[in-house]
């Protein structure tokens, strides 16, 4: 089963919006960076050129109110 942002505790205006420009699953990096971002946790990472880094997400968009 491949992962959602929806399973990654993203909002569904947020999930509406990056579906609506293509984006319906999360890149590997992420999937990694995603939960740990909205755990509230500093976080460091490297990745390729093309990988989703840029995809940045505002905190409030992980999880729903």
């Amino acid at each position: 089963m491949n992962t959602t942002f929806s399973d990654l505790g993203i909002t569904k205006e947020l999930t509406d919006a990056l579906a609506l420009a293509g984006i319906t699953e999360p890149t590997a990096v992420q999937r990694e960076v995603i939960p740990l971002i909205a755990a509230k946790k500093n976080i460091m990472f490297q990745s390729e050129t093309g990988t989703g880094k840029n995809a940045r997400l505002p905190s409030s968009a992980y999880t729903e109110a």
